[in-house]
This record gives structure tokens, sequence and C-alpha cells, in this order.
């Protein structure tokens, strides 16, 4: 008799627990990788020099920034004291506008915030005016966005340059992100920067982002939209079918990466992602999206998975075994201006900062230390 490969769609002889095992872990093999060999590409995780569950990562004045608690800042290839005073009390995010550096922070064990910020040049940290129910904050070139809510109701506020915060909207839901002009809310809200609104949908936006040739903000369902002036509708690949992250869902983290795809310098939109099962952590880290030349998502190319990530420089099992489970909650990729390296990196929830870059000659995804 013919015997048929376990890797067939059918005819099994399998009796007994022990080929059964046998059968599902062979079966497990023949897919686009084996357990065996990302466990033999597994590193050994570093000890975490920005521990927690870091901010986002900000460029302000010729330096990279990052908050967990304190303030980082990154000098001859690793982060430590910041070089300019810390700013008051225990830090949750950052963000940089073209003047000024901002700081949300929260006081004793309750959630009341304050808002601070220096400017350029240095000098010391100044707080600015707010309610002490601030919930985050992005900025958009000269104008910082504050998200302002105590769980009921939320507004947003402006900033612009060194001016006083400015009310925009009320009752729109919680600001989840601001870029080219636009801002969006978990509620579904999108507005332009002068708070006017351009559409309220039903989607619950995690976040936004410019690419340059369009403005494209994700849902927590995974779902990538356009946003314009005439509102944000669902972005669709040349055959029809939805750009999405495939049933995982959306943590708001988004960042252009630049590098070599397939031989040429290329990029992508990646996406922060997290597994929608309580059971595996293996559909998490970020997955991928194609850019046109003139900073469009493209039409026509595929997603990228874990398995074809053009952003891990061919190290894909190693970044399955290491950041790949993982939720990410913010990513960055440091400009040649400050980096010749490009150096991408990732806030986690909880695991620190990470960086995709050579250790022990080694190109891999693990904690800065």
């Amino acid at each position: 008799m013919k015997r048929k490969s376990l890797c067939g769609k059918a005819g099994l002889p399998i009796a007994g627990g022990f080929l059964l095992l046998t059968a599902a872990l062979v079966l497990g093999s023949c897919g686009l990788h084996s357990i065996f060999y990302d466990i033999s590409t597994e590193k050994r995780p570093a000890v975490p020099r920005v521990p927690g569950s870091p901010s986002q990562i900000a460029l302000f004045d010729g330096t990279l920034y990052v908050a967990s608690g304190k303030l980082f800042a990154h000098a001859d290839g690793r982060w430590g004291d910041p070089g300019i005073p810390q700013p008051p009390r225990r830090l949750v995010d950052l963000a940089a506008t073209d003047d000024f550096l901002y700081a949300l922070s929260l006081s004793g064990t309750g959630a009341k915030t304050g808002l601070w910020r220096i400017a350029k040049g240095g000098g010391n940290w100044s707080e600015v005016g707010l309610p002490a129910t601030v919930q985050n904050i992005f900025a958009d070139g000269a104008d910082l966005y504050v998200g302002i809510g105590d769980g009921d109701s939320y507004s947003i506020r402006k900033i612009s340059g060194s001016g006083s915060p400015t009310e925009l909207a009320g009752d729109v839901g919680l600001l989840s992100g601001a870029a080219g002009g636009f801002l969006v809310t978990r509620s579904g809200h999108v507005r332009d920067s002068s708070g006017n609104s351009v559409t309220s949908d039903g989607a619950v936006f995690m976040g936004v982002i410019d690419l340059g040739g369009e403005v494209v903000a994700v849902s927590r369902d995974g779902i990538l939209y356009r946003v314009d002036s005439g509102g944000a509708s669902q972005i669709t690949k040349s055959d029809g079918s939805i750009m999405d992250t495939n049933k995982r869902l959306a943590t708001g983290a988004l960042a252009v990466w630049e590098g070599n795809v397939a031989g040429k310098e290329g990029k992508m939109l990646l996406v922060g992602v997290q597994s929608s099962s309580s059971v595996t952590t293996l559909n998490n880290g970020y997955v991928e999206f194609p850019l046109t030349a003139d900073g469009k998502l493209d039409p026509d190319r595929d997603r990228n998975d874990a398995e074809q990530l053009a952003s891990v420089q061919g190290q894909n099992a190693q970044y399955r075994t290491s950041l790949g489970r993982l939720p990410v909650s913010h990513l960055f990729q440091a400009p040649v201006a400050v980096d010749s390296e490009r150096t991408l990196y990732a806030s986690t929830l909880n695991s620190g900062l990470w960086s995709f870059r050579t250790r022990d000659g080694v190109l891999q995804w693990n904690a800065e230390d």
C-alpha cells in the first residue's frame, strides 16, 4: 500500500496517543515555519533599561526621548540620563511639537494628572494649566492636542506654539490620535485641526498617521481607513478586499519604516497588533502594509505577517520568538539624521522598550539594555 504523506489532506492511518502527538508535531512543521526552528533562534531576553510600559518616543531638538516613570534620552548608543531636568512626578507619556517637549505625569496613587513642557535650548519645565484628568497627548507639527475626560465625558484641547490651551470640541469620545491635520477618537469621531466635525463613524479608532501621500487611521478591529476632508472610508485593495490586520486587534501603534525591501529601498506601514484570543500570544507584535513611492498604501500588494516581515531583514523566526509574542503600544524608526542605522523601536506593554538592531553580531529584536 502506498504511504501518504502526513502533510497531505486525508488518509492519516494514525492510532494511539503517541502517534497522534507525533502527527501533530509533524503537521505543525508542514506550515511556513517549524516550532523547533523557532526555538533554535530564540535569544535570551535582556533586562530592559527602560522598563514597564514606555511612552511614545519623541524626537526633540535632535535627541530621542522616551518616558517610563521618568525621562530617558538616547545618547552614545544607549538610553540614559536625559541631559535636561527631570519633569516632576511619575511620567506616563511624551509628545514633541516643533518648539516644545511635553510630558504627561501622574501624582500619588490616583489618576490626577499634570502636563509639563520645556522649550528648545534648555531651561526648566513649566506646568500647563489644564484639568487634572488628561488622558493622552498627541503632537502634530507645531500643535499639541490633549484628550481630557473622566470616563463619562471627554473633550479635546489644542495648544498652538507657546500659547494657552483652547477647547476644540466636547463630548467627542477619548482622543486617540492626531496627524496630517486630523484628529480621531475612540467613539468614531474625525475632526479637523480646528475642531470641525468631518464625520462620525461607528469605528473605534485607535490611531492615525500621515504617510506623506495620505492620512490613514486604524480601528480596534484592525481595519484601515483613509481620512480626508470627506470623512473616513475603509481602504480596499485592487481585488475589492478590505485592508485589515486579519482578525487581530489593533493596539494603535503606527509607524512608517524605511529600509531594504527585496533588494531595494522601500517603505512599509507598521501596525501594532494584539491577539484576539487569550489562549495564545503568537499573534502579537506588528504587521506591515507596503507603501508606494508617493506615500500611499499599495492596493496591489498583500499585507506582510510574521513570516514575511521585511523590517526584520530575514530574522523572521527570531522575531516570532521575541517581539512577536508581545503587545506593542508604540512604534518608532529613528531618522538617519540622529541614527545612521535607522533603528526601529517598540514600546511594549509591561516588557519595556525594545529595538531591532545588531547584538552579539546578529540582528535581533530584544529589550534595550
